[in-house]
């Protein structure tokens, strides 16, 4: 309770499925603290943070002109997170507000922007907590892991939250409106939406044509 009311003094002083990747020891985006700028639902702007983003919590980590580590929760209302150079992971833009797609991927589940326009590209990272026997099995130790694999979305206020499976006949489908064009482009390109980086190609293509 008193890191909570600290952290609000603080800031009113401040104003498709792809193979899972390999386990993980905890469930944060960001290993390390980057900066970014933090956007509230309210339309508050927060800039010189450095942040964490847990994809499990769905919680925030932060430091602000010192070292000491404090956490927003879900109530804060975060609407986006743009970081900036965050080492290998670039500076990804991070998103909230989207139709619920299950009771975890709520309207407080973070997602990837990946491109934007008639329609938006969001990749989701979905993370589940495990445990097995530790290092030394004869110690009878449990560590506790994460196993995180990855989802694709398209979303339009329109037509809401609509997952993708990775295949071309597939996006041409759900792209039909543009039909000829999609289909003529992955030809031309030789795209594989399975792949994220042709996926992208492909996504920023079809909001061009809008």
């Amino acid at each position: 309770m008193k890191k909570l009311i600290f952290l609000v003094f603080a800031f009113l002083a401040t104003v498709t499925l792809v193979p899972a990747q390999p386990p993980v020891s905890n469930s944060f985006f960001n290993q390390a603290y980057c900066p970014a700028v933090l956007y509230t639902v309210e339309g508050h702007i927060y800039d010189g943070l450095r942040i964490k983003l847990n994809l499990l919590t769905n919680q925030v980590k932060f430091v602000k002109n010192s070292t000491d580590e404090m956490e927003l929760t879900i109530s804060f209302r975060i609407k986006k997170i743009a970081f900036g150079d965050c080492g290998e992971n670039g500076s990804p833009v991070f998103q909230t507000g989207f139709p619920a797609v299950d009771r975890k991927q709520d309207q407080n589940a973070f997602y990837q922007v990946l491109d934007s326009g008639k329609t938006m590209l969001l990749k989701y990272r979905k993370v589940v907590e495990k445990s097995g026997p530790g290092a030394s099995f004869t110690s009878g130790a449990v560590e506790i892991f994460y196993e995180v694999s990855e989802e694709y979305y398209l979303y339009e206020p329109a037509k809401g939250m609509v997952k993708l499976e990775g295949s071309n006949k597939g996006m041409a489908k759900i792209l039909e409106d543009k039909r000829v064009e999609i289909e003529n482009f992955m030809t031309a390109k030789r795209i594989h939406p399975n792949k994220e980086e042709d996926l992208v190609k492909l996504i920023a293509y079809y909001n061009s044509l809008h």
